[in-house]
């Protein structure tokens, strides 16, 4: 009976030091019926690991939602109440990145231009005429004085874009210190190569985050304002009448007085806007000659303004 009974077999040769099995050993049968349960059964009987991971991909597939969002799917859909807890806690690492901060970051703000054409921001503006068709146009802002310029795009290729922007603000008002743009193809390869060029700054916001480039999309919603209402007052259709109308927003928007009591061309220029259909006649020739004179009467007035300032501080005491 003992030589009937089963035993492992153990070659010392083989097994080399190796401990002999214990005779008394009595193997347990696999079964695969647990880990199958485990693996593949409800959510209920799942791991937390394993219940994160399917959030994780019902949260993706979904189009990375809000959690909130992902906890009402998750209702409809009747899942349990610990795979609704762990959805509405659920982190997920590439949402984080482009969220917007809960609370101002302890950070000291950037100093803000001050000059006309040192800081300029950039967008590109979708405006469809009154047939319903697309055009888009390259929004450029000066950070110092709001003056807003715009340029028809016929495409966003980056050399496109490029040649707008040199043709649209570089060649008319100089080089630039520093550029705000967002991660648009249309402001990689070529452009880059062009502020480089130029040694011209670029400040990129950040993926899926335009309130770092809020200055050029709040002015970019303005301009989309009154392009849209010209456009449905003379019903603009097609490019020539799409540039004309562009033209006119843009002339607009930088003549609007702001609540400080100045304009956008104002700030840049010097002198507001005239409109020689609000005077009459006699006034508007009156206003035409102090246009004439005003070069020479304003560099008197300011030989006369540094001439007052040396006079009032006396003469200047000599040095030791």
């Amino acid at each position: 009976a003992d030589e009937e009974q089963y035993s492992p077999s153990f070659d010392p040769e083989i097994d080399g030091n190796l401990t002999p099995p214990d005779p008394d050993y009595q193997p347990v049968p696999e079964t695969t019926e647990g880990m199958n349960d485990e693996l593949a059964g409800p959510p209920a009987k799942l791991a937390k690991e394993g219940k994160l991971e399917r959030i994780d991909i019902v949260h993706r597939r979904l189009g990375h939602p809000p959690n909130e969002t992902l906890v009402r799917m998750l209702q409809l859909g009747g899942a349990s109440e610990e795979m609704i807890e762990l959805a509405r806690h659920f982190d997920c690492p590439v949402c984080r990145l482009g969220s917007q901060p809960r609370r101002p970051f302890a950070a000291k703000a950037d100093s803000r231009a001050v000059s006309f054409g040192l800081s300029v921001h950039l967008d590109l503006k979708f405006q469809q005429d009154y047939k319903g068709e697309v055009y888009v146009c390259l929004s450029m802002v000066d950070e110092a004085t709001t003056y807003h310029a715009a340029r028809l795009l016929r495409n966003r290729s980056p050399e496109h874009v490029a040649r707008k922007f040199i043709n649209g603000w570089v060649g008319l008002y100089g080089v630039p210190q520093r550029v705000t743009l967002d991660q648009g193809g249309e402001f990689e390869a070529a452009f880059t190569g062009m502020l480089e060029s130029h040694a011209i700054y670029s400040k990129v916001a950040g993926s899926h985050s335009p309130w770092q480039n809020g200055y050029a999309e709040r002015h970019g919603a303005l301009l989309g304002t009154a392009w849209a209402a010209i456009i449905a007052e003379h019903q603009s259709c097609g490019r020539v009448e799409m540039k004309t109308a562009l033209a006119c927003a843009i002339q607009g928007k930088n003549s609007v007085v702001s609540r400080a009591g100045h304009s956008a061309q104002l700030l840049a220029f010097g002198r507001q806007a005239c409109f020689p259909d609000l005077l009459e006649e006699d006034v508007w020739s009156s206003a035409s000659l102090g246009h004439a004179l005003s070069i020479d009467s304003e560099v008197a007035r300011m030989a006369e303004m540094r001439s007052a300032a040396k006079e009032s501080e006396g003469p200047l005491p000599l040095a030791n």
